[in-house]
Order: C-alpha cells, then sequence, then structure tokens
C-alpha cells in the first residue's frame, strides 16, 4: 500500500539513533557524513550550546563584535542562519545544508554554530585547534526552557 505524505511527513519527524546514544529528528541527521567530514580553519569559531540555551543570542553577538566595524550591514540584510550557519541543519526549504552555508561563508573567522555533544562535533574542530565558545545555563533554567519548548 502506497504511503501518503502525510504519513511519510510523520516518518520523517520521528527521532533517529544516532551512534547509538543521541536522538535527533530527521532535519538534523539527513547530512551526518557531511556533518563528521566537514573541514574547519584554523581560524573559526565554533559556538557549542544546548538547545533553547542562547545560541542565537550569542551568534548575533560574536558577529557583531567581529564584522559590526567592517560590514555593518551584515545585521540587517541577511538572516542569521546565513551569517552563522547551524552546521547540522538540513532542511529542504533552505536549500542548502548547515555544512553547506558553513563552506561557502566568505568571512574570516568563520561563526559556525552546533548543538552535537563533543563526542560527535567533526574532528576537524580538534585537529585545527579552532575556537569553541560553549555556552550552557544553570540546570534548573535549561529545564524549565526545554519543557516550556516541548
Amino acid at each position: 500500500m502506497p504511503h501518503s505524505e502525510e504519513s511519510q511527513t510523520e516518518a520523517e519527524d520521528k527521532p533517529i539513533v544516532v551512534r547509538g546514544n543521541l536522538t535527533k529528528l530527521s532535519h538534523y541527521t539527513n547530512n551526518w557524513e557531511k556533518i563528521q567530514s566537514f573541514q574547519v580553519r584554523p581560524d573559526d569559531i565554533v559556538i557549542a550550546t544546548y538547545p533553547e540555551a542562547g545560541t542565537t543570542w550569542v551568534s548575533f553577538i560574536l558577529d557583531l563584535l567581529y564584522f559590526g566595524q567592517t560590514s555593518p550591514e551584515r545585521q540587517t540584510s541577511m538572516p542569521i542562519h546565513i551569517t552563522v550557519p547551524f552546521l547540522e541543519l538540513d532542511i529542504p526549504s533552505l536549500l542548502l545544508s548547515g555544512t553547506d552555508l558553513a563552506d561557502k561563508l566568505p568571512t574570516s573567522p568563520q561563526l559556525i554554530k552546533t548543538h552535537l555533544p563533543v563526542q560527535l562535533v567533526p574532528k576537524s574542530i580538534w585537529e585545527q585547534n579552532c575556537r569553541v565558545q560553549y555556552v550552557f545555563l544553570p540546570l534548573s533554567q535549561h529545564i524549565t526552557i526545554l519543557f516550556r519548548h516541548i
């Protein structure tokens, strides 16, 4: 029996197990091979956060600090998911995955954000010794935010 479009969408939204210990929705895992083989540059800055822990806020701040004086129009002319791509995101309506967007960034340093745990980030982050900005909230605050988000 052929699957309807609705049941196919439901199947795509179910959690997926990655490496036996991490579940994410399919639009985060569709480009897993690209994530693992992604090559950062030594001057890149990776913004690592838990979901809903201020990722976009920190992305805007770092983008302003690094590029606010040289190209202030970035903040108003380009969406933040283009200027600071989300590494593991792969939504067909965005046309390019996070890894593709990051590869095409003309800036130096590149600002890239991720929610991946340390054991799953691309190895090139550690091999190139690039800067990692880790953002966290107190546990009680984070649990409350995630509960409201679900």
